[in-house]
């Protein structure tokens, strides 16, 4: 039953709202502001301390990433977070590492990721 319960609030909440202004259930918000307040994400401000700081390069830009995108990176934020340190050092290790290549280099190991990807068993 619970299962059911959280199927059903996820469909409620991920069908754009179709009600009209005066019905049951108006927010108030016109149906334009409520889609495009939906489509904003989630301003800069909103991120703790330690996101902000682990996203710093993307302060600028924050705003121009759709909600799918922001929500990316802070998924890969909070996994950052739950390393242990030892696995965060090897992280900006490697990290560092890519800064240091040339871009041949940095092109040669994304092409060799992308065949990766492509063709795992290989």
């Amino acid at each position: 039953m619970k299962a059911l319960s959280i199927a059903v609030t996820v469909l409620v909440l991920s069908v754009e709202p179709a009600v009209a202004a005066g019905s049951p259930g108006d927010t108030g918000i016109p149906r334009a502001g409520f889609l495009a307040a939906r489509q904003a994400g989630t301003p800069w401000s909103a991120l703790s301390a330690e996101e902000q700081k682990l996203l710093g390069r993307h302060r600028n830009s924050w705003s121009s990433y759709t909600p799918e995108e922001q929500d990316k990176l802070r998924r890969g934020v909070q996994r950052y977070l739950e390393l242990p340190p030892e696995k965060r050092n090897a992280v900006n290790k490697k990290q560092q590492q890519y800064k240091n290549m040339s871009p041949e280099q940095r092109e040669r190991l994304r092409e060799k990721y992308r065949k990766q990807k492509r063709y795992p068993d290989s």
